[in-house]
């Protein structure tokens, strides 16, 4: 019963509940930590948790951030291990040079409650949301803001909390693309891998069907190559250079400039990146995004009497 649990309050004045616990107000979905005044309320018992020791400090100084989220109000989480199944060439987290070598020891990466709070957690940079599904959602209701990336046009409208999906992954990325019936409501943007000549195949239609008939937002990734080649033909396109932490062969920035001019009379089409920079501080389109989508879904849960 409610009242013969006695909860542990943070210093924030707020709960400190692992993923696994069942929420003492009943709350479910993406988490929630209550407050020490809503808990009390209800007439839950409540207790100051024991000061942390060096824990937590342990936690932060010893987190790899991904060089490319840092600063920008999003923290990364990956809750598997080993390498994604999906195996897309040139994937900076297969290469061997990402920011988590060796990844035998450095995962799952997954940053603490007190770590995520006040942050957006970007769920499986480097892996995907439907690999071991059952435990990324596990870990991602812990935090209270959180989104899934995929590749997988599976069981979407599911995710409990938005989600980005890259429609042409892999050895779709100069083929084709993931074409849905209908957009769930909790789908933040449509991310379409782009290179030079993929162009007229690929990214216009894509971005025809999912801004034009789906009217979901399109976010263009441009790729880098390592040890896959440019496309003859299109050598000087690309120059080598530096990108995040590793150099690779990248489109100039007059191509980015001339394919965005493509698409200015579409309102909802983005770069990822801004002005020659992938950071995600020069960004801005998963948090624009997820917020976005969080409201719509706030929306479609009140005028369903509180079910989304």
């Amino acid at each position: 019963m409610n009242e013969e649990r006695v909860v542990e309050i943070g210093s924030d004045g707020r709960c400190i509940c692992s993923c696994g616990d069942v929420c003492p107000l009943g709350r479910v979905g993406m988490s929630y930590r209550c407050t020490k005044e809503e808990l009390e309320a209800a007439g839950i018992k409540t207790t100051e948790a024991p000061p942390k020791k060096d824990t937590e400090k342990e936690a932060r100084d010893s987190w790899l951030w991904n060089p490319k989220v840092k600063g920008s109000g999003i923290i990364e989480c990956i809750p598997q291990t080993g390498l994604c199944p999906n195996g897309c060439e040139d994937c900076f987290f297969q290469s061997g040079r990402s920011y988590l070598e060796p990844l035998e020891k450095n995962l799952p990466h997954i940053p603490t409650l007190d770590m995520a709070w006040g942050r957006v957690v970007r769920m499986n940079d480097g892996n995907d949301s439907n690999v071991d599904r059952a435990c990324v959602e596990t870990v991602a209701n812990g935090y209270q803001d959180a989104f899934f990336n995929t590749s997988m046009p599976i069981r979407l409208a599911e995710f409990p909390g938005p989600f980005v999906l890259t429609v042409n992954p892999g050895k779709m990325t100069d083929t084709g693309f993931h074409k849905l019936d209908t957009a769930p409501p909790n789908m933040m943007f449509a991310r379409v891998r782009v290179n030079m000549w993929n162009l007229q195949s690929v990214v216009v239609p894509a971005v025809n069907d999912y801004v034009g008939r789906l009217h979901v937002p399109v976010v263009l990734t441009f790729m880098a190559y390592y040890s896959t080649p440019v496309k003859k033909g299109f050598e000087g396109s690309y120059h080598w250079e530096r990108r995040t932490i590793n150099p690779y062969w990248v489109l100039k920035r007059e191509r980015v400039d001339e394919i965005e001019r493509m698409f200015w009379v579409k309102d909802t089409v983005y770069l990822c990146g801004r002005h020659g920079h992938s950071l995600c501080k020069d960004c801005g389109n998963c948090l624009r995004e997820y917020h976005a989508t969080k409201e719509r879904l706030r929306e479609i849960e009140e005028s369903n009497g509180g079910a989304r």
